[in-house]
C-alpha cells in the first residue's frame, strides 16, 4: 500500500472531539468530505486534497494542516499541498480575523476558489447519523485507489 493511502487509512484510528466535530471519526469524516466533493466536481486534484486534508491529524490534532502538508509534500503536486495547509487557514479570512496581509496573499492564490469550495466541503462533513455501511467501504476503495496512486 503506498504511503498515502496508509495515511488515510490511518485516519480510522484517530477520534474527533465530539463538541467541534459529531461524526467523532476522522476516517468517517473524510469519507463525507470526499463525497460532497465528488457530487460537485471531477478535479482530481481537489479530490485528492480533499482525501488528504487531515491526514495530519495521524500525528496531531494541532496544526495538523501543517504537519500534513508536510507529510504529502513528496507524494502531490504544489496545488494540493497548497490546500492541505490551508484548508484550516481560511478560517481566519473568513471570519476576519486575519492580517490584511496575510488575506491578500491568501485571496491572490489562483486556488483560493478550490480553497473556498475544499473549506465548504469540509463543514460538510460533520453528520453525526453518517454510517459507514460495507457499501460505502467499498465505494471509497475504489476512489482511494483512483486518487492515491
Amino acid at each position: 500500500m503506498g504511503e498515502l493511502k496508509k495515511l488515510v487509512m490511518g485516519l480510522m484510528k484517530v477520534n474527533h472531539e465530539s463538541k467541534y466535530h459529531p461524526e467523532t471519526n476522522v476516517f468517517n469524516h473524510t469519507i463525507q468530505v470526499v463525497f460532497s466533493a465528488l457530487a460537485e466536481t471531477d478535479d482530481v486534484d481537489l479530490i485528492t486534497a480533499c482525501l488528504l486534508h487531515d491526514v495530519g491529524k495521524n500525528a496531531t490534532i494541532y496544526e495538523h494542516e501543517q504537519v500534513g502538508a508536510k507529510l504529502v509534500e513528496p507524494y502531490v503536486n504544489e496545488k494540493v499541498r497548497w490546500l492541505v495547509e490551508n484548508h484550516l487557514r481560511i478560517n481566519y479570512y473568513l471570519c476576519g480575523k486575519m492580517r490584511s496581509g496575510k488575506a491578500k496573499m491568501l485571496f491572490s492564490s489562483k486556488w483560493f476558489p478550490d480553497l473556498v469550495r475544499l473549506r465548504r466541503w469540509d463543514v460538510m462533513g460533520r453528520d453525526p447519523d453518517f454510517r459507514l455501511s460495507e457499501n460505502v467501504l467499498e465505494k471509497f476503495g475504489v476512489i482511494v485507489d483512483k486518487y492515491l496512486r
